[in-house]
């Protein structure tokens, strides 16, 4: 008689695995399902309330007043303009989520890395949006998928900072901040079904904003050190191009989004009011910021030839600081300008703003040489070093006519931008008849 095969046999360990694989790919399928089906419900459901002004205490934050109707009627931009543009807009984003998260899993259906990297994407491409949150009015049913699809996208979307690129928590008791990125949410939903004073505590959204602002920037901030600390000590060659990708997405999204909101917020808040002219451009350039998660996730996660993220990186630098550098120069030579002409002459001019535009013009070539060479003396030491010998090079052989001393040059270049265990030069002589 032969004894039954004992649990943990090859066998069962297959079956497992196959039992896992069909788990996941049924997963993936209903959250792309639902993905689809909500943004299909919401095209309806938000024209219709898009089209009408809002005039009780509570309206969707992206619903417009009757007071602002007039000012967008003069721009040329009726009711059912606004709400087809509020509607394109949430599609342009939610599509290629949709889209980049369904390329993930079609190419990699079996990697768990790229699996949660596509879930995600969904998740968050989808329902994270005020378009998307507009499906309460249909009842407590969609109320319920909204709030644990959004809570599932923040969730998601901060743990994946910690287990990005091979699916693990490094270093291992990094387990923790997942546990707090979980408990940004879970008390919400334990507060609705058992209502306690000490649950309702435990809600970061009940909190003070002195206690919400360490507590979520720790969180944050934790994953992006813990991404630094995988790419010094533990990542490959082509994991540390993948976690630049990412994190370049990452901030470059969330800063752009947090500045093009903020700052509005807090020195003009009627730009920041629906139905106006500004706030329908920020809206754009939020939504094209929001695009690089996707963009750069799929460079990061298909692996297929990776561009040199370097170059993109060393250019929104420069070019990021040096668009400040401009703004902070331009405003405050516009301001003391127009100081001057007023204690001359009592009273303003428009020759400010010419003179302020030709400072900026003029200072633009210099200044950027001038924090592109900072920056690769900063972050880009040995590429910098490398340049500079390359360029000293090329001068001496301009004017160099005796071969054997270029040779020499040659080798002391490879030498250094190199740094190779020997160096050895072969001419080639041209064959005479």
């Amino acid at each position: 008689m032969t004894p039954a095969p004992a649990f943990g046999t090859t066998n069962d360990v297959s079956t497992w695995h196959r039992f896992t694989r069909m788990f996941k790919r049924l997963l993936w399928w209903l959250v792309w399902a639902i993905a689809l089906i909500s943004l299909i419900v919401a095209v309806p459901v938000g024209y219709a309330r898009l089209i009408t002004p809002c005039t009780g205490p509570d309206c969707a934050s992206d619903q417009i007043r009757p007071d602002v109707v007039g000012s967008m009627l003069s721009l040329g931009m009726s009711l059912q303009g606004y709400a087809m543009f509020n509607i394109v807009i949430a599609l342009l984003v939610a599509i290629p989520f949709l889209v980049v998260g369904s390329l993930i899993f079609w190419r990699r259906p079996d990697d768990p890395m790229a699996w949660y990297a596509s879930i995600t994407l969904i998740i968050v491409g989808v329902f994270i949006t005020e378009f998307i949150d507009g499906l309460r009015v249909l009842g407590p049913g969609w109320a319920w998928l909204i709030d644990i699809m959004a809570s599932l996208a923040w969730v998601l979307l901060g743990v994946l900072l910690y287990v990005f690129p091979d699916g693990r928590f490094v270093p291992r008791w990094t387990w923790v901040f997942a546990v707090g990125w979980i408990m940004t949410q879970l008390p919400y939903y334990l507060a609705r079904l058992w209502p306690a004073d000490w649950i309702i505590a435990l809600n970061p959204g009940n909190w003070s904003m002195a206690a919400q602002l360490p507590f979520y920037s720790t969180l944050f901030i934790g994953g992006i050190v813990d991404q630094i600390y995988r790419y010094r000590r533990m990542s490959t060659p082509l994991q540390r191009q993948q976690t630049k990708w990412v994190i370049y997405g990452l901030i470059t999204a969330i800063l752009t989004i947090i500045l093009l909101n903020l700052i509005p917020e807090a020195f003009a808040p009627q730009l920041m009011q629906e139905g106006t002219l500004s706030q329908l451009l920020i809206d754009i350039l939020s939504a094209t910021a929001f695009l690089m998660i996707p963009a750069t996730m799929t460079l990061a996660v298909l692996r297929y030839r990776l561009w040199d993220i370097d170059v993109i990186i060393r250019k929104t630098l420069v070019y990021g600081a040096l668009t400040v550098t401009l703004a902070l120069v331009y405003f405050s030579s516009v301001i003391l300008i127009q100081t001057l002409f007023r204690s001359t002459t009592g009273q303003q001019s428009p020759l400010v703003i010419v003179l302020s535009t030709l400072l900026i013009a003029a200072l633009f070539s210099p200044l950027r040489h001038r924090i592109q060479n900072g920056i690769d003396r900063r972050f880009y030491r040995r590429k910098y070093d490398a340049q500079q010998v390359l360029a000293d090079f090329a001068r001496h052989a301009r004017d160099e006519t005796d071969l054997d001393s270029l040779v020499a040059e040659l080798a002391k270049v490879v030498g250094e931008t190199m740094q190779p265990e020997s160096v050895r030069v072969w001419l080639r002589r041209q064959n005479r008849p």
